[in-house]
């Protein structure tokens, strides 16, 4: 039977950034962040297929309002859920809460398996930036206690359990789920002779399963975002006054 190439989440992150051209909206980058994030969150690792697809969106790590210098850097950009991205706000520790372990948990830098472990369903961590991201992510909410028990009832892999299908790069073959693992052996027959290409392509297994067949790339959303913008702007002329409720 094909195994995975020798390694472990221990030794690896669970995101490896492609080389991607520079974009001037960070919007542009939307397609190659699903890629690289293998269609799942940053933070909680719900994938969309696990999310039904609807509730994605980009987060900038270090936020637009402290770093706008970085707003259409791909390195500062993650994908991430909208419940994730919506609790993280514009959260940003100074530099000593950071130095002390006080910030988020970073999936393209940081060991998952070093910062985090599931005890039952629940997360815990092992570090300050696992017990920092925990707790303002609220990663240990209904609905991924839920998500991990379904994940443990299709597969006997802490790992999956854990972080989700970037867990499952990193296992043998023969203890991936069914529905991946036939799949994944036939790719490593195939590839016996072409080892360096067995990742890859099992890579390729398990964004197909995490990726929603509903979401996509979408070549209108800049006209859309236009439209509503012109929209506003002509009903602020017409009703003068704040339209934004944080401003009241």
């Amino acid at each position: 039977m094909g195994k995975l190439p020798e390694s472990s989440q221990s030794t690896s992150v669970l995101v490896i950034r492609s080389v991607v051209e520079p974009k001037s909206n960070y919007l542009d980058y939307w397609e190659s962040l699903r890629h690289d994030f293998f269609y799942s969150c940053a933070y909680c690792t719900i994938t969309e297929h696990e999310s039904e697809g609807i509730n994605f969106s980009i987060d900038h790590y270090e936020p637009q309002s402290a770093r706008p210098e970085l707003v259409c850097e791909y390195s500062n950009l993650m994908y991430s859920c909208r419940h994730c991205n919506s609790l993280k706000g514009d959260l940003t520790p100074p530099p000593d809460a950071r130095d002390a372990g006080y910030r988020f948990f970073r999936p393209d830098h940081d060991k998952y398996d070093e910062n985090f472990e599931v005890q039952d369903r629940r997360l815990a961590h092992k570090t300050k930036v696992g017990e920092f991201t925990i707790n303002f992510m609220d990663l240990n909410r209904h609905t991924l206690l839920r998500l991990r028990e379904l994940r443990r009832k299709l597969a006997n892999c802490e790992e999956f359990v854990a972080a989700g299908v970037h867990g499952l790069r990193n296992y043998k073959i023969d203890r991936l789920p069914p529905g991946i693992r036939a799949k994944a052996v036939a790719i490593g027959r195939q590839a016996e002779e072409a080892q360096a290409q067995l990742q890859d392509q099992i890579d390729a297994v398990l964004r197909a399963h995490a990726a929603s067949a509903i979401l996509g790339l979408d070549e209108e959303r800049h006209i859309r975002a236009q439209e509503r913008s012109g929209s506003l702007t002509q009903l602020k002329c017409t009703y003068p006054g704040s339209w934004r409720g944080r401003h009241r």
